[in-house]
């Protein structure tokens, strides 16, 4: 019996606890205060609010994710606050999660988490998820007043976001439907869809609104037609003020269509819609917004970026770090550092560093300390190294060349190829195989800058392609470049296009001075030992030991055409043309020629089909003096071969001479000792040619129809013509060795003993005499020695007769000791070493009233200066002194 007392009486105090505390059984805890609100932590608690309207005054917290999917158009979730009553308490989400609100009706306005917020309401912290309201109209009434966090605000509603969807007839909105109070920090990637005032974050407001975006599609005429739809807002009334937000969402609908607002009579300031809003940080700062890592436009760091990645967002909302100091670190630390700070690597790069190790880090974006979003990237550059092997690549401080990868590296920065370089040793480039080595310029970037080889050599450089690739060459394309210095050995470089060179494919004016290639140079046209193409500009003091070929057209051992000047070279290579039947021009120095040759000359071999030359194959045009060829030649049926050049169209020829052999491997026409073809002028030159050939064959040339003047030919050419097989042209006081051709009626034979008598040879200018003229051509000291030479052919300090270098010529070279250029000795011909009536005539002609002038020349009247003695620096300095005094002792009891 006791036993039955004591359970009814624990039974009566269990039921008495249930209903003494209500609060405790309608949430999770708490007394609905500040400092002790109602705690929520189950879908019932959230539920609880909706029902006790009596706490819509109250404090509450929430304190777990809340998934409200129990509630659905069966079991409704009941809102707090509606038109008669709102709510005016306080609650804070603590950003959890309140996920799958589903509320689907007919009968009500004013939807949400909440259904109208009163103007002492406040929300904050409250991350919708999934949401999913669904208003339609009811007994033909207009149903609306649609938001994810509330139907109507009127309070506050801060660090707020949705997802989802809602959908309404009017005044709906992502976040809120209806707004007249404050919206602060909030966003809403809610899908919003309705007839009327839609908004992707409100649909009708006429409160403040700042620092927010929203990111949903919002589409109008949903059941019927809709107006004033908005990206961010439908309508913006009068009074209403919008500040620093964007939208990025689509804006659809009938008429009233924006993408920001559909329609607006109140403020906006520093926002942008769909086709304004950027990645770049610099687009917000301009407008005032507030981001972390500055402070001019606040300090509260509301908004943060990583940009060029995202828009921006707010720090609340996101995870975020402090970029880690990575500077100075290998890559595989800085790597591991920027992981373990929940970070990614993102852009590397690569720089050059005189201070920063080669394979660390320079430089990092963001820098550190700066506060960025978890897992965004951190751009980092690595050094290189100090560039090339030192050298700031001006003309003071030129980048150092001092190993293959230097040489290597040049062809990679297309920036770098209008700077200064300099060689600092040989470089072996034999670990470049193929097509590994990167060409420097090309058709598109010429490298215009200069390359100094200081005397260096680059061996073993190989490119070898298959294709018709073209611009190939240690350089590939220069323009207005200057190379000097530079020596080139075992070099192999092959390839089935155009403009293909061992030291430049194609040269565009500019210089190559003093540098030199050994080694294969092949490929289809324009091909040349040192340079493809020289178009304009000076090749100087070069030459050329190479074996050449040229498939088609333009071969040449030291160019494949020139049109600039080309000056003091040679070219001893073996050059083999290719088959083109509208002429290889083929020549063992250059294949075409435009510009003009000086003091050149070849010693090789060459093998071609048309216009095949010892020197040129083709001259175009320009100048060709003081050159000569001793080579064989070899014309694989085909038409114009000559020892110098084999066709001169339009050229000058003086002061030249050819001797060598020249054969046929099946028929040869239009071939001479010194041109095959000549159109233009050839003057005081002669040739010793031996040819074999079938038709119009001539000592000097095979075929004249131009001018031929004070030259001779000496070479045997069987049953042709001793000076030309044929002339339509004019020939002047030019020979030919009899028996050594046929007399044909072109030129005038002589015998050997007569070809070896000065007086034969009539008004040609020799060493010696002044009557027909003082320019000193010919040198034929004694009668019955030789055959008359080019006086330049002889030792430089052989000043004048018997031959050979003796105390005549230092008795020249005393008296003329001390002896300058007279400025005044300009004629004839740049001067004849003293200033008289030839002088005065070109100074009258020029002189243009200055007193000076006419004093100076006064003063030089009859004066005498230095003449044939003055031949050293590089022919002469303007003064006789002991640098012409040691090139005399160095040639000194010397014989030509």
């Amino acid at each position: 019996m006791f036993a039955g007392i004591l359970r009814k009486y624990l039974l009566i105090n269990f039921v008495l606890c249930l209903f003494i505390s209500p609060a405790f059984a309608k949430y999770s805890g708490g007394s609905g205060t500040e400092t002790d609100p109602y705690l929520i932590g189950t879908p019932r608690d959230m539920n609880a609010i909706g029902t006790y309207s009596e706490d819509w005054n109250s404090y509450f917290k929430v304190v777990a994710d809340i998934n409200l999917a129990e509630y659905n158009d069966v079991k409704r979730y009941k809102m707090a606050g509606d038109s008669s009553l709102s709510f005016n308490g306080s609650f804070d989400g603590q950003n959890h999660f309140i996920s799958n609100l589903t509320y689907l009706a007919n009968d009500r306005n004013q939807l949400g988490l909440f259904g109208t917020i009163g103007t002492a309401g406040e929300v904050c912290n409250v991350k919708i998820r999934n949401v999913n309201i669904h208003i339609s109209p009811y007994g033909g009434m207009m149903s609306g007043i649609v938001g994810a966090i509330a139907g109507e605000n009127k309070g506050t509603i801060f660090q707020c976001s949705s997802t989802g969807r809602v959908a309404g007839s009017y005044s709906i909105g992502g976040l809120v439907g209806v707004n007249s109070g404050t919206i602060s920090q909030c966003f809403s990637n809610a899908e919003v869809k309705g007839e009327m005032n839609l908004g992707g974050m409100v649909g009708h407001n006429t409160g403040n609104i700042n620092n927010c975006y929203s990111t949903g599609d919002v589409t109008g005429n949903y059941w019927n037609s809709a107006d004033i739809v908005g990206g961010f807002v439908g309508t913006n009334y009068s009074g209403a003020h919008i500040t620093n937000c964007y939208s990025i969402g689509t804006a659809s609908g009938s008429s009233g269509v924006g993408q920001f607002v559909g329609s607006t009579g109140g403020m906006i300031t520093g926002c942008f819609g769909r086709s304004a809003a950027t990645k770049n940080l610099n687009t917000y700062l301009n407008a005032g917004w507030d981001f972390v890592n500055e402070t001019v436009n606040g300090v509260d760091d509301i908004w943060i970026i990583d940009e060029g990645v995202t828009y921006p967002l707010f720090v609340f909302a996101c995870q975020t770090v402090f970029v880690p100091n990575v500077t100075g670190m290998t890559l595989t630390d800085a790597s591991a550092v920027i992981t373990n700070t929940n970070l990614f690597t993102g852009t590397i790069s690569n720089a050059y560093s005189e201070t920063v190790t080669k394979g660390c880090i320079i430089e990092q974006a963001p820098v550190a300390g700066r506060l960025v979003i978890s897992e965004s990237k951190v751009n980092i550059v690595v050094s290189l190294g100090i560039k090339y092997s030192g050298g700031h690549g001006i003309e003071q401080d030129p980048y150092l060349i001092a190993n293959p990868e230097d040489m290597n590296e040049i062809g990679q920065m297309s920036a770098d190829w209008d700077k200064y370089f300099m060689l600092v040793a040989d470089i072996n480039m034999a670990g470049f195989t193929g097509t590994k080595y990167k060409i420097i310029g090309n058709s598109t970037t010429k490298f215009s800058g200069v390359f100094d080889g200081d005397g260096h050599v680059i061996y073993n450089l190989t490119y070898v392609t298959t294709s018709s690739t073209s611009n190939i060459g240690l350089f590939g394309y220069t323009h207005n470049a200057l190379i000097k210095n530079l020596g080139i050995e075992n070099i192999n470089i092959s390839s089935k296009g155009a403009y293909i060179g061992g030291l430049c494919g194609y040269k565009y004016s500019g210089s190559i001075y003093e540098c030199y290639v050994k080694g294969n140079v092949s490929g289809k046209n324009y091909v040349g030992g040192l340079s493809g193409y020289a178009d304009s500009g000076n090749i100087i003091n070069c030459y050329s030991i190479a074996n050449i070929n040229g498939t088609n057209d333009n071969a040449g051992g030291l160019c494949g055409a020139n049109t600039g000047s080309i000056t003091n070279c040679y070219s001893s290579s073996s050059v083999t043309g290719g088959n083109s039947i509208n002429g290889s021009n083929t020549g063992i120095l250059c294949g075409k020629n435009s510009g003009t040759i000086a003091d050149c000359y070849v010693a090789g071999s060459v093998s071609g089909m048309n216009y095949t030359g010892g020197l040129c194959g083709y001259v175009d045009t320009g100048y060709i003096s003081h050159c000569y060829s001793v080579c064989d030649i070899t014309v694989r049926n085909g038409y114009h071969g000559g020892g110098l050049c084999g066709f001169n169209n339009n050229g000058i020829i003086d002061s030249c001479f050819s001797t060598g052999t020249m054969n046929r491997s099946s028929y040869l026409a239009y071939a001479g000792g010194l041109c095959g073809s000549n159109k233009s002028s050839i003057s005081n030159s002669y040739s010793t040619f031996i040819i074999t050939g079938d038709y119009m064959i001539g000592g000097l040339t095979g075929y004249n129809y131009g001018n031929i003047t004070n030259c001779y030919a000496a070479g045997s050419v069987g049953n042709f013509g001793g000076l030309t097989g044929l002339s339509e042209g004019y020939i002047f006081n030019s020979y030919f060795l009899m028996p050594t051709g046929v007399n044909n009626g072109f030129g005038q034979p002589l015998s050997e003993q007569q070809m070896k008598m000065k007086t034969n040879f009539a008004n040609w200018d020799f060493v010696c005499e002044t009557i027909n003229g003082s320019n000193d051509i010919w040198r034929m000291c004694e009668d019955g020695i030789s055959f008359p030479k080019l006086s330049w052919q002889f030792l430089s300090a052989d000043f004048t007769c018997p031959d050979g270098v003796d105390f005549v010529d230092y008795a020249i070279l005393a008296n003329q000791w001390k002896l300058e250029k007279l400025s005044c000795d300009v004629a004839p011909n740049r001067g004849d070493g003293i200033v008289n009536f030839w002088d005065f005539a070109d100074f009258a002609q020029n002189w243009q009233d200055d007193i000076n002038l006419l004093y100076d020349f006064a003063s030089q009247w009859l004066m005498q200066g230095m003449y044939n003695a003055d031949i050293a620096p590089n022919a002469g300095d303007g003064i006789v002194d002991f640098k012409d005094f040691a090139v005399f002792v160095e040639n000194w009891l010397k014989e030509n």
